[in-house]
């Protein structure tokens, strides 16, 4: 907590960045998300493999 209390510039400019990047990654998900979500509301097939590769996307590990 004194850290926080030393150094409120860092704090707010990494506190800053963070709430963009974490903006970024939802408008990105939400437009990705969102014509598929149509999709399969139209097209009750696709629900099967939009499901699987949504769950195995989730096991991949995320690469730098």
């Amino acid at each position: 907590m004194s850290y926080i209390l030393n150094n409120p510039g860092i704090v707010w400019g990494l506190l800053l960045d963070h709430l963009q990047m974490t903006l970024l990654t939802l408008i990105i998900a939400t437009l990705i998300a969102l014509p598929i979500a149509l999709l399969v509301t139209r097209f009750q097939w696709l629900s099967v493999p939009v499901l699987g590769s949504s769950v195995c996307s989730t096991q991949f590990p995320v690469w730098r």
